[in-house]
């Protein structure tokens, strides 16, 4: 991940575990996980990420979509139904089609 370097002492306080996450566990690689607050608090000081879209997966998890007001950069998060957070993906240039297209829902 390219952040992580910068999350070297988040992640010193963080278990590195497998998450169920939304690819097939073959794919699956060690991942940044630990308690939501924690990587919510260090992805706002470090990115000014900030949560702006969430919903409940078929595992019963949580996937939330974090990003910087304009987009620079993006992160993605699950949460399992045991309480566990895991970044799942990150990167940059976040656009909002809905609102590119004029689509309201």
């Amino acid at each position: 991940m390219r952040r992580i370097v910068s999350y070297l002492p988040l992640i010193a306080t963080l278990s590195f575990a497998s998450c169920a996450a939304v690819e097939p566990a073959a794919a699956q690689t060690a991942m940044a996980c630990g308690q939501r607050q924690l990587i919510l608090d260090a992805l706002k000081t470090d990115y000014n990420e900030d949560p702006i879209a969430q919903a409940l997966d078929n595992g019963g998890g949580v996937l939330e979509v974090l990003a910087t007001p304009n987009g620079s950069t993006w992160t993605i998060l699950r949460t399992t139904p045991d309480g566990l957070t895991c970044m799942v993906a990150e990167g940059i240039a976040w656009e909002n089609l809905p609102a590119a297209f004029g689509i309201e829902y």
